[in-house]
C-alpha cells in the first residue's frame, strides 16, 4: 500500500492531474499474473512475447499476441531482417522457458518507417503454427491524458549493457503531455508515458506491449518506442509508445478483424 501511494503522489505531481487508485493497481486483470520489483519475481501474461534471433535464442525485442498467428511488435526491431532468422516466445515471463515456442513466417513493417526518424514505429510479425494463448484486445481509442498504464518490459538481470535479458516485469505508468516527450514524438500517432518513479524505456524494453485495464481485462494502447528524452540510456523520466489504436485500421489489413 505504501508502495502504490508513493506511486499515485509522484504521478499527480508530475501530471497536474488527479490520478485514482483503484484495486487493480495492486491485483491485475484475469491476463496479467504477480507483481514488479522482486528480482525473483516475473510476470506471466498469455499475449506477451520474447522476439528472438532463432540460432541463438537471443532476445532481441518484445512483442504483444493480437490474434493465434499474429504479434504487434516496434518496426525498429524487425525491420531489415528476415523472418526465417527470427522465432518468438510466447505467453511466458521467461526469456528460455515456458509458454509456447513459434517461428516467425513473416515481417511487416509501416511503411512511412525510416530508421533515422523513428515515426510510424510500428509492425507485424506472422508466426506458425499459430499459438492458443489469449491475445490481448486492440484498443480502438487513445489512451487519454492522465490515464493509468501499465509496460510489460524485458528486462537485463544487470546494468552492464552486454547483461543478457531474462525476465518479464510490469511498471506502472501513465499517459502524460506530448510536450513532456522531446525525442520527436508525433502526437498523431504516438504516446508520451511518464514513470517519475522507476527508469524510462530500456534495452530489451521495445516493441513490448502498453496496457490499460478496462473493465476486467486488458487493452493494448501502445507498443514501446524509444526513451521520451534525449538524456542518458535508461533515464528516469518519459517514454514513447506507438498509439495502436491509430494503427487499428492497418492491422486488420494484414491480420484480419479484430
Amino acid at each position: 500500500m505504501r508502495t502504490r501511494s508513493l506511486f499515485v503522489s509522484l504521478l499527480t505531481a508530475a501530471l497536474g492531474v488527479t490520478v485514482a487508485a483503484t484495486a487493480t493497481a495492486t491485483t491485475p486483470p484475469d491476463q496479467v499474473q504477480a507483481l514488479l520489483a522482486h528480482n525473483d519475481t516475473t510476470t506471466t501474461s498469455s499475449f506477451t512475447a520474447s522476439l528472438q534471433q532463432r540460432d541463438t535464442s537471443e532476445h532481441h525485442c518484445g512483442a504483444s499476441l493480437i490474434k493465434p498467428d499474429w504479434l504487434v511488435t516496434a518496426a525498429h526491431c524487425v525491420a531489415g531482417r528476415n523472418a526465417e532468422d527470427l522465432q518468438a516466445r510466447v505467453g511466458s515471463g521467461e526469456r528460455t522457458r515456458g509458454g509456447t515456442l513459434t517461428r516467425v513466417t513473416r515481417v511487416v513493417v509501416d511503411p512511412r518507417f525510416v530508421d533515422a526518424q523513428p515515426n510510424g514505429d510500428i509492425a507485424l510479425v506472422q508466426v506458425d503454427p499459430p499459438v492458443g494463448h489469449a491475445p490481448v484486445r486492440v484498443a480502438r481509442t487513445a489512451a487519454p491524458t492522465g490515464a493509468r498504464t501499465r509496460e510489460l518490459r524485458w528486462e537485463t538481470p544487470c546494468p552492464d549493457p552486454w547483461c543478457e535479458v531474462t525476465v518479464l516485469r510490469e511498471v506502472e505508468t501513465a499517459v502524460t503531455t506530448p510536450n513532456r516527450c522531446d525525442n520527436g514524438l508525433d502526437a498523431s500517432t504516438e504516446i508520451c508515458a511518464i514513470n517519475p518513479a522507476a527508469p524510462s524505456t530500456c534495452r530489451g524494453d521495445t516493441g513490448g506491449p502498453q496496457l490499460r485495464s478496462v473493465g476486467s481485462r486488458w487493452e493494448l494502447v501502445g507498443t514501446t518506442s524509444r526513451r521520451g528524452d534525449r538524456g542518458p540510456s535508461c533515464a528516469t523520466g518519459t517514454s514513447i509508445h506507438t498509439n495502436v489504436a491509430a494503427y487499428r485500421g492497418w492491422i486488420e489489413q494484414y491480420a484480419g478483424p479484430l
